[in-house]
């Protein structure tokens, strides 16, 4: 729901999924690989993330960061971004 927060544990090492957006991620994207394409973690050493849900966006732009590529998608009913605060 939007304004749910939330904390994902990333482990090392693992497979990266799908993506679509940049800064705001399309509901259906790998939270995991949002958050390597986001800065927040890198694929070899994993982490925690944490990320709040939002109301879905008119469109999600799609770019290449930190070695991973999102792709664009239209409008969608809900999306999530990264915050810094911990649980």
């Amino acid at each position: 729901r939007e304004g749910d927060a939330s904390a994902l544990y990333c482990p090392p090492n693992g497979e990266m999924g799908s993506l679509w957006g940049t800064d705001e991620y399309r509901d259906a994207s790998s939270i995991c690989s949002a958050a390597v394409h986001d800065g927040k973690l890198t694929i070899a050493e994993g982490g925690t993330v944490t990320f709040y849900m939002r109301s879905g966006q008119s469109n999600y732009r799609g770019s290449t960061q930190q070695g991973l590529t999102s792709r664009s998608f239209n409008a969608t009913d809900s999306s999530f971004e990264f915050t810094s605060f911990d649980f």
